[in-house]
């Protein structure tokens, strides 16, 4: 309902980049972004389980592919397979991908009080579809003006680059990013798992904690495996001297002084 009311707003008074721009970024990433956001940070967030950064990218993508899926529904309705096999593979990572960054930055504020990271979150989001968008959409308008993809040339080949570059650096840098994420989730359930430790036995709850636990005693064990084997001869001569009715010896004196007395 938004976008058919600013697209009634812009009409076709404006050119063909202008207007493409203008359903691009203003009609297409910032409504239905705009959308995503309300249903992470209204709804997802507000949940028990939604306590780690983490949480934001999967509940963001989650919700976003529920969008990609109605909005597929539509367009396969009208242009049949083609269509669906051409946005299985472009409109639905690239609608996943916006909602895992849009949860990232929700749980950024939620979780750790970043003060305007979710309208960071939205402003880069929006920057993303946009220029996804962007591409296909200069080419339709050309395409409705009268004008051919063959005679358009470079101009077409230029807009495919872009689309492409869009979707392969949004992955990759998504993927670095939820790496990341992860690795600093380890070390903040390390860090944790080192506090538990010095306070009370190992969580039974938290499985992670109790391999970490567990680990360290078995490090402990192997760093001083000379004490134990000491403590062993010594419990065997002890035994040894028992049996035998002698008496324990006393350890050799080491000054002259400390000899002990006949």
């Amino acid at each position: 309902m938004i976008e058919f009311i600013l697209i009634a707003v812009e009409g076709r008074s404006l050119g063909v980049l202008a207007g493409a721009a203008y359903e691009a970024f203003a009609v297409a990433a910032l409504a239905e972004e705009l959308l995503k956001l309300l249903v992470i940070a209204c709804f997802c967030a507000r949940r028990r389980s939604f306590d780690e950064p983490m949480d934001g990218i999967v509940y963001g993508a989650t919700a976003a592919l529920g969008f990609a899926a109605t909005e597929n529904a539509m367009y396969v309705a009208q242009g049949g397979w083609i269509v669906a096999v051409m946005r299985s593979v472009t409109s639905v990572p690239m609608h996943a991908a916006m909602g895992a960054i849009l949860g990232y930055y929700v749980a950024q504020e939620r979780l750790l009080l970043r003060r305007g990271a979710i309208w960071s979150g939205l402003a880069i989001a929006v920057l993303v579809h946009g220029l996804y968008d962007l591409g296909p959409m200069v080419l339709v308008r050309l395409g409705a003006d009268g004008e051919s993809l063959a005679g358009m040339g470079s101009l077409s080949l230029g807009f495919l680059i872009l689309f492409v570059a869009v979707v392969v650096t949004t992955l990759v840098a998504l993927r670095h990013l939820v790496k990341r994420l992860r690795a600093e989730q380890l070390r903040s359930r390390a860090s944790e798992a080192d506090g538990v430790s010095r306070r009370r036995p190992a969580d039974a709850g938290d499985p992670l904690i109790a391999r970490l636990l567990e680990r360290r005693a078995q490090d402990a064990e192997a760093s001083s495996p000379s004490d134990g084997m000491h403590a062993t001869r010594e419990a065997n001569a002890e035994r040894d001297a028992r049996s035998e009715g002698l008496p324990n010896s006393d350890p050799v004196p080491t000054r002259d002084g400390d000899r002990p007395a006949a």
